[in-house]
């Protein structure tokens, strides 16, 4: 995905400890509807840092 591209899109990073929230953040907000094309998620902060990093 081009830089003109990632511009246009909403990204998500859901981010708790108890993975089960995590999920049911994930599962049950229509994330589509809301215009977020791409979803990520992590069980703690250094898990966040490195996705955010790698993206």
């Amino acid at each position: 995905m081009g830089r003109k591209e990632r511009a246009k899109c909403i990204r998500l990073l859901a981010v708790d400890d108890e993975s089960i929230i995590c999920q049911g953040i994930l599962v049950f907000i229509d994330f589509g509807g809301l215009g977020m094309t791409e979803l990520f998620k992590a069980e703690n902060g250094e898990g966040a840092l490195a996705l955010l990093e790698k993206e």
